[in-house]
């Protein structure tokens, strides 16, 4: 009898240590009336965070994108472009130039060069020198050699004044006998090669108002060239026709002595209107 109860008093003990647990448990909880500060619990991070060390590897896909290569050509040229495209590579444009000729033509129109031998020009009229009485003169082409260029022929005058001369002009015509009149008012001027001694002029006629356009000039022994633009060139001013009015009359192109009463010497050659 006694073992029995024994082993119901060891079935039991466990069971009511149970529930004393629980008891004391429930007790507590049901006596809870808020949260002081001391019961605050700091909620701790466990989260880990993982940093990857490794970089990321960026692949770039190119596309086929053509590489123009520009070759300049001259205007005289026509460029033929050819496209070459390798598969997996570079497209590249390689021209192909094809020369073509060109005449290139002169905007300048010769006017007398001597190169016949004598003082004609070649619109058909002849150089010469025209002189009031008081003078000597003479005139004539050089010989062959006596070019600007040492070849050819030049006009050749030397003038001799006395203190009275009013004028002496060095004039070539722009027509037979300079009958005809000519319209120069289209070119820009007119340029020569001279050489020589003494102070010049070219000049363009003014028979209403005699006042002009002049370009002034110094020859030395040295074959030069010289270039007169007709717009610039100077006047008195008390002329009534304009330059270019006076060019669309023209029978004449002069040169002269800028001091009527000194002796000079003068030599002409390739005389060109541009």
């Amino acid at each position: 009898m006694f073992k029995k109860f024994r082993s119901m008093v060891l079935v039991l003990i466990p069971v009511i240590i149970v529930f004393a647990v629980i008891s004391v448990s429930c007790s507590k909880k049901h006596s809870f009336t808020g949260v002081s500060s001391a019961d605050t619990v700091t909620p701790v991070n466990t989260a880990t965070t993982v940093v990857s060390s490794a970089t990321p590897t960026r692949t770039t896909v190119i596309a086929n994108t053509p590489t123009k290569t520009n070759t300049t050509t001259t205007a005289a040229n026509t460029a033929t472009q050819t496209l070459t495209t390798v598969a997996g590579g570079t497209s590249t444009f390689t021209p192909t130039a094809t020369a073509t000729p060109t005449t290139v033509v002169s905007s300048e129109v010769l006017f007398a060069d001597f190169d016949d031998g004598n003082a004609g020009n070649k619109f058909g009229g002849w150089t010469y020198v025209s002189c009031d009485s008081a003078n000597i003169y003479g005139d004539g082409v050089t010989a062959s050699g006596g070019g600007y260029d040492g070849t050819g022929y030049a006009y050749h005058v030397t003038i001799t004044t006395a203190a009275s001369i009013n004028y002496c002009n060095i004039e070539s015509q722009l027509s037979a006998n300079g009958a005809t009149v000519v319209d120069l008012s289209g070119y820009t001027g007119i340029k020569f090669w001279a050489k020589g001694t003494g102070n010049f002029k070219y000049f363009i006629a003014d028979t209403t108002a005699y006042d002009p356009p002049t370009y002034n000039f110094t020859v030395s022994s040295t074959w030069t060239e010289y270039i007169v633009v007709f717009s610039t060139m100077t006047r008195g001013g008390w002329g009534t026709q304009t330059v270019a009015q006076l060019l669309a009359a023209s029978k004449v192109v002069d040169w002269a002595p800028t001091d009527a009463s000194s002796s000079v010497e003068l030599y002409l050659d390739n005389i060109r209107f541009y």
